[in-house]
């Protein structure tokens, strides 16, 4: 038998000593437990967080084990799909992420950080670097996928005091020592400050400061082993930047969209942006609010037996005639197969004034004009294309049911029911990470409130087969396989923590050639870049 390197891996903080075993170069003797077609899911459950890890094509369970950590949200892949080593369990209750290893589940390594993370579902490929965002500010850390450590910050340090609320609220809190750099606003949305991470390109970056409604982008550049930051742009957005998303996948996409939020008095309405890059800046070229007029609209959803979101309001049965459709609670935004149009779904409407379900919005990508809307459920999130069937499925985080839709036509099909029990450990009955089989045939998605894992026949529209695991499920990746990869390296045994924001005057780099000293940040100390950000939020 050939030997087998033990590396003990000693974090700071860490409970107990933990030891990880990596094969040797040529070594065949490394642990796969999971090869094709597994999910690993985050299940935020306290005080029990769990991984858990299904097959979707034979509908089993496999694995559950405990995390450490509060509010394990996500289970993030740690680079492409079919080839990452490792994958992140992203607490958002706690100073730290754990990493497992994507192809046993095992534990790897914990890596501090200087604040509660929130997601970290943006990879960099070329120079194979995680951006991993924060919930309580603006901010954010670059991860190397290999040696699993902490190796370039951006970001301003300002903390939040008190979490998001919706309406009603206190009014709006800030950093006692800003106090015009907000620690929350009350645009709808939940309470993480950043918005999901994203790379522009390979040496860009973007941060999305919903706190202050501001998108910052950043450059980065390789020095020594650090990537050191710098800001490069910041710009002033409607209400709370949620998402930001290109057009098309590749390293010579130029355009982009970002979905906004509403507030929560109404004042201003979800909408959505399109930005061209130039460079390494974006350039806005048009913003359009969530708003579409129709002599048609009326309420066939039936089946909606509460309102969830709002239960102190009824559900609202518009009248005939000319209507006039808000979005609110804006959230993630999705393109359809052929790009051509944009699906922004929206957890609830405003109809004729007055609160009615969820729905999408339909946009055409080019000219921005919404040429259609479409009523779903309360909570409306997500949605997935099956480009075989033409269908797209929406995930109704608040109701009891998925929503199909003909997205060549982008009409209504039919509202899939959920028949599972109400545990009422969570408002969110179903999850924010689903998915459509490579046959297109078959939706995977989990009933979060109580942990019920379903499948929806694509040709009958109906759900054929699901799973108990109990708990919250809440994110999570799918791999149609996994990357069986026995010579791993072994992660570095620090975990790189320092006093990320400790010293903004040394830690940025300085930006090549000439820059508008507007916005450009490299070197600023806090109170300058106070400054600078307050002549942006006035």
């Amino acid at each position: 038998m050939k030997n087998i390197k033990r590396v003990s891996l000693i974090t700071l903080f860490c409970i107990s000593t933990v030891t990880s075993s990596f094969a040797l170069e040529n070594d065949k003797e490394c642990v796969v437990n999971y090869k094709k077609n597994i999910v690993h899911f985050a299940d935020e459950h306290d005080p029990h967080n769990r991984l858990i890890t299904l097959n979707y094509k034979t509908m089993e369970l496999l694995d559950t084990r405990e995390v450490e950590g509060s509010l394990n949200h996500h289970a993030d892949v740690m680079g492409p799909v079919d080839k990452a080593n490792y994958l992140m369990m992203v607490a958002k209750g706690s100073n730290f992420v754990t990493i497992r290893d994507i192809k046993s589940g095992n534990f790897v390594k914990k890596i501090r950080l200087p604040f509660r993370p929130r997601s970290a579902d943006a990879y960099n490929e070329k120079y194979n670097l995680v951006l991993l965002n924060s919930r309580d500010r603006p901010a954010a850390v670059l991860i190397d996928a290999t040696s699993l450590k902490l190796v370039g910050k951006a970001g301003f340090n300002t903390t939040c005091n008190k979490p998001n609320i919706l309406p009603p609220y206190d009014g709006l809190y800030a950093d006692n020592d800003i106090p015009n750099l907000k620690c929350n606003t009350y645009d709808f949305g939940g309470d993480q400050v950043s918005g999901h991470p994203i790379w522009i390109d390979s040496k860009t970056f973007a941060i999305l400061d919903r706190s202050n409604r501001l998108l910052h982008i950043y450059g980065i550049k390789k020095h020594k082993n650090q990537w050191k930051t710098h800001l490069v742009q910041t710009l002033k957005t409607d209400t709370s930047l949620h998402q930001l998303i290109p057009k098309n996948k590749g390293r010579y996409n130029h355009t982009f969209y970002g979905s906004t939020e509403s507030t929560g008095d109404r004042e201003k309405i979800a909408g959505v942006y399109k930005y061209r890059k130039i460079g390494s800046r974006l350039i806005k070229i048009k913003f359009k609010k969530l708003v579409y007029y129709s002599h048609n609209f009326a309420s066939d959803n039936n089946d909606i037996q509460e309102n969830r979101l709002f239960p102190r309001l009824p559900i609202f049965q518009p009248s005939q005639g000319r209507t006039k459709i808000e979005g609110i609670n804006g959230h993630n935004l999705f393109i359809t197969p052929d790009r051509r149009y944009l699906y922004a779904p929206v957890g609830a409407t405003f109809v004729n004034g007055k609160l009615a379900p969820g729905g999408v919005f339909v946009l055409n990508s080019f000219s921005m004009r919404v040429v259609n809307f479409i009523k779903t459920g309360y909570g409306a999130g997500h949605v997935a294309f099956s480009k075989q069937k033409g269908i797209a499925i929406v995930t109704n985080h608040k109701d009891k049911f998925v929503t199909a839709i003909n997205y060549k036509k982008h009409k209504f099909i039919k509202n899939i029911p959920l028949n599972f029990p109400n545990e009422d450990i969570t408002s969110i009955t179903t999850s924010h990470s689903q998915y459509i089989d490579e046959s297109g045939n078959y939706y995977y998605n989990f009933w979060t409130d109580g942990g019920q894992f379903f499948r929806v026949d694509l040709n009958k529209l109906v759900v054929d087969k699901s799973v108990r695991t109990g708990g919250v499920p809440i994110q999570g990746n799918f791999y149609p396989n996994i990357a069986v990869n026995c010579n791993i390296p072994a992660p570095a045994k620090e975990d790189g923590y320092d006093e990320i924001f400790s010293n903004t005057q040394t830690d940025t780099a300085q930006e090549d050639g000439n820059s508008d000293r507007h916005n450009n940040y490299d070197g600023l100390t806090n109170s300058e870049y106070i400054r600078r950000m307050r002549e942006l939020i006035k």
